[in-house]
């Protein structure tokens, strides 16, 4: 299967902001990004980790991925007002 798609941090996307998406996510959603990002690990060896198949993989990734970009917007927009 192929690798699931990184987010791009925003220009506006301070290391606070994104600390704080990824402190909001669930353990295993946190867990899989941390390995796939701040480890390098690829999907079949994120998956081994956690005792899951690549799909499981995928799926707690992207869902990371779109709760961090969806905190990022609205920090971005806060910061804004």
């Amino acid at each position: 299967a192929p690798e699931t798609p990184r987010p791009a941090m925003t220009a506006g996307s301070g290391v606070t902001e994104v600390l704080r998406a990824l402190q909001s996510l669930p353990v295993e959603q946190r867990a899989a990004v941390a390995m796939s990002l701040a480890s390098g690990l690829d999907d079949a060896s994120v998956a081994d980790a956690l005792g899951v198949d690549t799909d499981a993989v995928d799926a707690v990734l992207e869902g990371a991925f779109a709760a961090m970009a969806s905190s990022l917007d609205g920090a971005e927009g806060s910061a804004m007002a």
